[in-house]
């Protein structure tokens, strides 16, 4: 306590030059008085007034010198990690000289609270970790660089996404840094899964997890996982499933696809020959040649009967006149006109056999079979 006034009373000094060197502003005055009072009230042993009545100097002047009494007022109070507070800012916050002119009264104050104070510090640990320290938020950043805590029993909890809550419940010593890893496990759950059928190939999430039926249940981090599967012949399955502690079972009924009968090559076979056609075009055109020739026989035959009959009506006159050479003309003409009766007859009869035969001839082109057009493979029959 005496300490402390003492460092009041200078700080009061410095505080007072300050005023005589400049102008006093209101927020100068206001701290000096607030410095003043708490000094009173810290020698009378009204520490907690006084503590107030500190921070509002601080919050005024930010001078260095404050923080030297707010951590002779927090030890006094029993606030050693208060106190250590106090004095890692006059550290960062005094000049050289003024460290310098009060070191031996800053390593004092640590000798004093360093045994009543030990740090923890936390190892590692997942993306997204939040951490408390007897039930305060603590950032992840200050507890790896390393927090301060009284010495004692204390529990850590920690969180993470996708992980399992940890609490670690230890006891660290006065002056003692304890390490403690992060370890977190990650939140699982079993997947049970059987289909219809053996040999599915099974995927979750895209990857391969082997083949039905499993041999055990699957082990999957919680939340929702997409799980399909697939075998020949068979529509896929895939469902998206929720993964909790508890664990999921899922069934599989794997639907036949309609199959599909596909019929091997088949081989070409030889067509068979069309039936000849040449009989029905060689009656045809032998036909019409006869036809032709016994057509042209019979016209030319015709042609000489009708001659030799004019011939008979001029010289019948004569006969009947009993002309003696007209008859004997007449009967030559006759013998000869009687000689083209045959003529005509074989014309006649040549001509009708080439006709039959043409029309013969025709008939076994129209009716006779006809070329189809079809492919014939071995087995069946196209027909185009």
């Amino acid at each position: 306590m005496r300490g402390a006034a003492l460092l009041a009373a200078l700080l009061a000094a410095t505080l007072a030059a300050s005023a005589q060197a400049q102008p006093r502003p209101p927020s100068r005055a206001e701290a000096r008085r607030a410095f003043v009072d708490a000094v009173a009230l810290f020698d009378r042993g009204h520490h907690a007034e006084a503590l107030a009545l500190f921070e509002r100097a601080w919050t005024l002047s930010q001078q260095p010198l404050v923080q030297l009494n707010l951590a002779a007022t927090h030890e006094a109070l029993g606030h050693p990690l208060a106190c250590l507070d106090a004095l890692d800012r006059f550290e960062r916050e005094a000049s050289p000289a003024t460290l310098a002119a009060h070191r031996a009264q800053v390593d004092a104050a640590r000798a004093r609270m360093t045994p009543l104070v030990g740090t923890l510090v936390l190892e590692g640990g997942p993306d997204g970790l939040r951490a408390t320290v007897d039930g305060a938020d603590t950032p992840r950043e200050a507890l790896a660089a390393g927090v301060r805590v009284l010495a004692g029993s204390h529990r850590l909890h920690l969180e993470a996404p996708g992980h399992r809550p940890l609490d670690l419940d230890g006891t660290v010593f006065g002056g003692d840094s304890i390490r403690v890893p992060a370890a977190l496990v990650r939140a699982t759950g079993p997947l049970s899964l059987r289909a219809s059928i053996a040999g599915a190939a099974v995927r979750v999430d895209g990857a391969p997890r082997g083949t039905t039926p499993l041999a055990e249940a699957l082990v999957l981090d919680e939340g929702p996982h997409t799980v399909r599967v697939e075998a020949a012949d068979h529509a896929p399955f895939e469902e998206t499933v929720h993964v909790g502690a508890a664990g999921v079972s899922l069934v599989v009924a794997l639907a036949a696809l309609p199959r599909l009968v596909v019929a091997p090559p088949r081989r070409l076979a030889p067509r068979p020959a069309p039936p000849s056609r040449a009989p029905a075009w060689a009656l045809l055109g032998g036909g019409a040649a006869v036809f032709i020739g016994g057509a042209v026989g019979f016209g030319m035959a015709a042609a000489h009967w009708s001659r030799h009959t004019t011939a008979q009506d001029a010289l019948e006159p004569a006969a009947v006149a009993n002309a003696p050479g007209a008859r004997v003309t007449y009967n030559a003409w006759a013998d000869l006109i009687e000689d083209d009766h045959p003529l005509l007859g074989v014309a006649g009869a040549v001509a009708g056999v080439g006709l039959a035969a043409a029309v013969v001839g025709v008939v076994m082109l129209v009716a006779g079979p006809r070329r189809a057009a079809r492919v014939t493979l071995a087995g069946g029959a196209v027909a185009f």
